[in-house]
């Protein structure tokens, strides 16, 4: 269907809906010709699910557009998939889907008890479990990106970079996510490595040792045992597989194995590292905790911004993606952080 035929029919709806409402609406607070302004101004670009080259051409649509136009479902579903595969904590935490710019996260301060009774017998000595909630407040994020006029115009190009674009937008989100979740201070918000709540263990030194990864593991209450990992700097796991039993002895971790200690592990960049084989003094060398206790409520939807006057003598088109999360922490004390030497 070509463009001039979707606009035809765009703007028959929303004058049927104008008629429609016309006989309702008092005049007094708001005239048909303000109300069909406003109708106008929420319209989004329209991109038929199976058109060729949805995601290019919707990116185009937008330099047309007055207001930042929502990005349609399928391609919201693709560029979170992607997010999903790269992302550390949204490949394991808890995510739910919201509404609104605030989000009330449901969780158990006292978990309940199960008894042993014999048959006909009261039950008991039980622990009654008690419900709160913690607020998680919607946080707006955004990237731009920088994409080749002729790049978007041809129509042949086009079905080949929709991916493309959209695997750019989610590892630039991802980054920076991951990046805030797990050692972020104060804004957005308190990432695990700030969480005053959480567990600690401060080492004797600069450096991992074998006794201390074995507090580590067993520092954690069996209430949040479930599914534990690692999560380090590269430099830290260095370090935790060179370990040997003696200045001469061997190894006494796999390196070729994908769990440390029997848990498996992830590398995040953003993470505290070591310089020449130690830790600066009082520095969070690894997370040691179940991330599905990371409760992450996303905003379902996506808005783009495009302009072509701030690269215009690039030959480029501005591209603003702006998404919208939050994250809660309900159990701060799920999370074991393995310290350095605090002096």
């Amino acid at each position: 269907m070509e463009d001039k035929e979707l606009d035809v029919i765009k703007q028959e709806i929303i004058d049927k809906a104008v008629e429609k409402l016309e006989g309702n609406i008092s005049t007094k607070y708001v005239t048909m010709e303000e109300l069909k302004k406003s109708l106008e101004a929420v319209k989004a670009p329209i991109v038929p699910e199976e058109e060729p080259g949805g995601f290019t051409k919707f990116v185009k649509k937008t330099l047309t557009s007055s207001t930042e136009p929502i990005v349609p479902a399928q391609y919201v579903n693709k560029i979170f998939d992607i997010m999903r595969d790269y992302s550390i904590i949204l490949k394991n935490a808890t995510v739910i889907n919201v509404s609104s710019n605030t989000a009330y996260v449901p969780y158990v301060e006292t978990r309940p008890t199960v008894v042993w009774i014999a048959e006909g017998s009261q039950i008991t000595g039980m622990t009654e479990p008690s419900l709160a909630n913690k607020t998680a407040t919607i946080k707006k994020a955004a990237t731009l990106i920088n994409v080749s006029n002729e790049l978007l115009s041809d129509a042949a190009v086009g079905p080949a970079v929709d991916n493309l674009l959209m695997d750019l937008v989610a590892k630039a989100f991802v980054k920076e996510f991951d990046k805030q979740v797990l050692v972020g201070a104060t804004t957005p918000w308190n990432g695990i490595a700030s969480l005053t709540g959480a567990t600690s263990l401060v080492g004797a030194g600069y450096a991992p040792t074998w006794a201390e990864l074995h507090e580590v593991i067993f520092g954690l209450s069996s209430d949040y045992m479930v599914n534990p990992v690692f999560v380090a700097n590269k430099g830290f796991y260095a370090l935790a597989f060179a370990l040997t039993a003696s200045t001469a002895g061997s190894p006494m971790l796999d390196i070729n194995t994908k769990t440390l200690l029997g848990y498996p592990y992830y590398a995040n960049e953003d993470m505290d590292a070591p310089s020449s084989g130690s830790y600066a003094a009082n520095k969070v060398m690894a997370i040691f905790g179940d991330l599905k206790q990371v409760i992450v409520a996303m905003r379902q939807d996506l808005t783009i911004e495009t302009t072509r006057a701030f690269k215009f003598d690039y030959d480029l088109t501005s591209v603003k993606v702006t998404a919208r999360v939050g994250v809660a922490f309900p159990y701060e004390a799920a999370f074991l952080l393995y310290k350095s030497k605090a002096t």
